[in-house]
C-alpha cells in the first residue's frame, strides 16, 4: 500500500484470477527457496490438470524472474526468455531489462 502499482501489477493479477479464481490449486513450497527477504513463504502453485501458474505468468510477459534460489529457475528463465523474444507484456510496456 506504500508503493506505487508496479508496471503490469494490475494485468498479471487480472490474469491469474482468469485462471486460477474459484478453481481448487494446489501450493508446494520449494525447499531450496524457503522464504523471500519479506518473510513471505515462496511456493509453486499448481493449476487443476498440473500446469504451473507461476510459470504461465513468465511466459506471457506479466513478470520477471527472482535472483532467488529455487528448483525451477531453469524453467521460469526459459519461460521468461520465450517472453523477451516475442516482446510479451511487460517485455514492451514496461522497462525491464
Amino acid at each position: 500500500p506504500r508503493k506505487p502499482v508496479e508496471c503490469m501489477g494490475p494485468e498479471a493479477s487480472e490474469f491469474t484470477k482468469r485462471i486460477a479464481l474459484g478453481k481448487k490449486v494446489q501450493l508446494k513450497g520449494d525447499p531450496l527457496a524457503g522464504d523471500d527477504p519479506h518473510g513471505r513463504t515462496l511456493a509453486y502453485v499448481f493449476l487443476p490438470g498440473g500446469s504451473l501458474l507461476n510459470e504461465e505468468v513468465l511466459r506471457r510477459g506479466y513478470g520477471k524472474t527472482t535472483s532467488f534460489h529455487y528448483q525451477r529457475k531453469k524453467a521460469f528463465l526459459a519461460a521468461e526468455r520465450e517472453a523477451r523474444s516475442k516482446r510479451l507484456g511487460g517485455w514492451t510496456q514496461c522497462d525491464w531489462k
